[in-house]
């Protein structure tokens, strides 16, 4: 590690939660499975909205 790099670091220190540093882990299974849930609704949800809109064209 370059020493910009380490006081890069010590610059956001405060800014990361402190459960990311005992568990680093745990946090980012929490953190993939929240984005995987919303990417998963967001995909089920789109071809509802181009149903939608194709009906609406057509009118």
């Amino acid at each position: 590690m370059t020493e910009d790099m380490k006081k890069a670091f010590a610059a956001l220190m405060p800014f990361f939660p402190k459960r990311l540093i005992k568990e680093p882990l745990q946090v980012l299974r929490e953190i993939y499975a929240i984005l995987k849930k919303d990417t998963e609704s967001r995909n089920s949800s789109k071809p509802a909205n181009r149903n939608k809109i194709n009906k609406s064209k057509n009118q």
